[in-house]
């Protein structure tokens, strides 16, 4: 009986001491890393109440971080008998663009009383993408030289709204035109862009630019901006050649010096330097294609430059050249002088949309094989080119053009010029034929003392030709001055008069006077009475 009595007395204590003597509520602590800019990160925490009967009641946010909110979301329960564990879920999501440290409080309740959590954060920094304000364009003059412009490019912001230190690492910098500059735009950590327009270039540039900071791109940043661009033009600048026959070369044209850095330059260095725009200005003199003996070698023209004769050698304005006083001699007796057979075939090949204005081209002699046969004095293939003031004399052809071939769809302007002597087979003055139909345009021009033993001693045309206020005269040879073989045709205030024949082919004729007559408004057949048929350039 007593043993049972003690047996069930030492139950009773162990029970006693288990619903009384349990552990108090207590809860973990907890830590949150994330990368800025994120939302909602994690951590999660766990409470635990040992004494009976035990509950966890309630959790909370007892203490908001300084940066940043954060929440909590937990279980909650009872038991009788032993201990209760229960965990929460806790939230934080950090300010816009902060990163760094923090802390905060989370609250747990139960039968116990309560316990506090702190849950340390830490933000690891993002680099946000840069920025920087938009750039003016820029304008320089042809050959300007070196350039500096300071706060090109301004505005630099790290980005992350103020919470970021990113310093300039580099603008990255490009363009759509590095032919157009010596040195290429560039643009320093401090903003000032440098770049040099290359010497002669004119034209534009799209300048990109990106800037970079020297934030890398750990954990996913951004370290270069968007691309931001401007313009830079390059305005064309005059530029005159100055070149004379006695040249000793190597100058740069920009005197009529003999020699030196700045004197002026041969014909040849001229024609290979310039560029479009640029105007070449002869002296007085005798010039030719080469000095050695290669018939085949010709003076080529490049694209949109202008070559001007008629300079004494001292002036600084185009106008006030003189061309009857100073002759400018362009010759293709490159041989033995006075022989005509060792002459060059071609003295000057044309360009697209050059001049050639105030130049004598005489002598050049082209009896090859195509395409020496043709064009002794000037040939344009396929392009436009305008030729004023020029005397177009003694030149040879056994073929076509002597004076000049337009062919392969050129287009020929002449102006004021004068084309007399001449010998071909055809077309002795002028031919325009082969390729696309294009209109060969002559005005106030003398075409006269050309010869042709075939057809047209003044000019062969299967392109359009048109004639305003030319004089067609004296030409010899053939059956006619003008072989309009096909095209649409056109003379107005014309004179055609003593050629071995007028015109064959089809033509509209008004306010002109031809030789036998032609039907059209305003047009005679009386004789013009030449004052001094002779002198070719000289008044009529």
């Amino acid at each position: 009986m007593i043993t049972f009595m003690l047996r069930h007395a030492a139950q009773a204590v162990l029970l006693l001491l288990c619903l009384s003597s349990g552990w108090a509520l207590s809860v973990t602590n907890g830590s949150i890393t994330a990368n800025e800019e994120v939302v909602n990160a994690t951590t999660t925490i766990t409470a635990t109440s040992g004494s009976a009967p035990n509950s966890i009641t309630g959790w909370s946010v007892w203490s908001q971080p300084a940066f940043g909110t954060a929440s909590v979301s937990g279980a909650t329960g009872s038991a009788f008998i032993g201990t209760i564990n229960r965990t929460a879920t806790v939230f934080y999501t950090p300010p816009a663009n902060w990163f760094g440290t923090t802390s905060f409080v989370v609250r747990v309740t139960g039968s116990d009383g309560a316990d506090f959590s702190t849950i340390s954060v830490t933000i690891n920094g993002i680099n946000d993408q840069p920025t920087f304000s938009a750039m003016s364009n820029r304008t320089v003059s042809e050959d300007a030289g070196a350039q500096s412009v300071a706060s090109q490019a301004t505005g630099f912001n790290a980005g992350g709204g103020g919470y970021e230190s990113q310093a300039v690492s580099a603008y990255l910098v490009s363009n759509d035109n590095n032919a157009l500059f010596s040195v290429q735009p560039a643009i320093a950590t401090n903003g000032t862009l440098t770049y040099t327009p290359a010497t002669n270039k004119s034209g534009s540039a799209i300048v990109s630019v990106q800037v970079k900071d020297n934030g890398g791109t750990a954990n996913g940043g951004i370290d270069t901006s968007v691309v931001r661009t401007f313009t830079i033009n390059v305005n064309p600048a005059f530029d005159a050649f100055r070149v004379r026959s006695d040249a000793a070369g190597g100058g740069n044209g920009t005197t009529w010096g003999t020699s030196g850095a700045t004197g002026a330059m041969t014909l040849t260095e001229a024609l290979a330097t310039a560029n479009a725009g640029d105007e070449i200005w002869v002296r007085a003199g005798t010039y030719k294609p080469t000095t050695g003996t290669d018939r085949t070698i010709a003076l080529q023209m490049p694209a949109s430059v202008a070559l001007y004769g008629g300079f004494a050698g001292t002036e600084t304005l185009l106008t006030q050249r003189n061309i009857r006083a100073n002759q400018t001699i362009l010759s293709g007796d490159i041989g033995s002088g006075g022989v005509l057979t060792d002459n060059s075939y071609r003295i000057l090949l044309g360009a697209s949309s050059a001049v050639v204005d105030g130049i004598i081209l005489e002598g050049g002699y082209a009896n090859g094989s195509t395409p020496y046969d043709s064009g002794a004095g000037i040939t344009i293939s396929g392009v436009a080119m305008t030729v004023r003031q020029t005397v177009f004399r003694n030149n040879t052809a056994t073929y076509v053009g002597a004076g000049m071939y337009a062919t392969n769809g050129a287009t020929a302007t002449i102006d004021r010029c004068v084309f007399t002597g001449n010998t071909a087979h055809y077309g002795a003055a002028f031919c325009g034929q082969i390729g696309a139909v294009t209109t060969h345009t002559f005005t106030n021009t003398v075409i006269t003392g050309n010869s042709a033993s075939g057809q047209g001693s003044a000019g062969w045309f299967n392109h359009n030709a048109t004639f305003t206020n030319c004089t067609i005269a004296n030409n010899s040879g053939g059956n006619n001055a003008l072989y309009l073989s096909a095209g649409t045709n056109t003379l107005t205030n014309t004179i055609i008069w003593g050629n071995a024949g007028a015109i064959s082919g089809t033509t509209t004729v008004t306010y002109s006077t031809v030789q036998g007559g032609y039907s059209g408004s305003g047009n005679l057949a009386a004789d013009p009475s030449f004052s001094n048929p002779g002198d070719a350039d000289g008044a009529d």
